[in-house]
């Protein structure tokens, strides 16, 4: 490394040295006053905190409890965290659980965030969990969205989507979800894929089959 007191490293004598940027304007100075603050944390942080504690609740009776805790004002900190990604340095735990709380709050914010990350590229794992926020809501509209899940490569990703859809198309209608899912769909794959799940859904269920066994009085015989 070289040593920064080298004669080469110096400037010529008689030349200014100058950097060839143009300095910034910075509004107000570049020194201010500090402003003094209550005790109390900003209400944004206060709320970040408790939802941050609340979402990383494992226990299902505990998360519905947590749904019953969610505020009107919650839902935008709430978009924060299901959008933010590795880099924010979160538990994807609490970040998966961001995403289910959207799906219980179905508003129209709410939605076009869960529509964006259930397309996002970000991994199948925050795709998978956006899908299965969206069924939950019940809304045929999701439907759409939710068989570009049959165009993936991944086998995990596809069988997430066929829970999904199937669980949608069981709340929403066959008939109605068979309009919805293949008006319009020109590709192989993602027909197939839905015809499969539409099939199960409409195929009859077998009855469940009883195992007979020797009964007490069978068995005090034989002993």
């Amino acid at each position: 490394m070289p040593d920064p007191k080298s004669p080469a490293l110096q400037p010529a004598r008689g030349v200014e040295f100058t950097l060839n940027e143009p300095a910034r304007s910075v509004p107000g100075g570049v020194t201010r006053a500090s402003t003094r603050l209550s005790g109390e944390r900003p209400g944004p942080v206060t709320r970040r905190l408790r939802l941050n504690r609340l979402l990383l609740l494992h226990d299902p009776q505990d998360v519905e409890r947590a749904v019953q805790q969610v505020a009107p004002d919650d839902l935008p900190v709430l978009r924060i965290m299901a959008q933010e990604t590795a880099v924010s340095g979160n538990e994807p735990a609490a970040r998966h659980q961001a995403i289910y709380m959207l799906g219980r709050f179905p508003t129209v914010e709410n939605l076009d965030a869960l529509f964006e990350l259930s397309l996002s590229r970000e991994g199948a794992h925050v795709r998978n969990a956006a899908r299965n926020a969206l069924a939950a809501t019940g809304l045929a509209a999701a439907l759409p969205s939710l068989k570009e899940g049959f165009a993936a490569k991944d086998p995990v990703e596809m069988r997430a989507t066929e829970i999904a859809v199937e669980r949608l198309v069981r709340s929403v209608g066959v008939e109605r979800a068979r309009s919805l899912l293949l008006t319009g769909e020109r590709r192989a794959a993602v027909t197939r894929a839905v015809g499969a799940v539409l099939d199960r859904v409409t195929a009859p269920s077998r009855p469940a089959v009883r195992r007979r066994g020797r009964s007490a009085e069978d068995r005090g015989r034989s002993g």
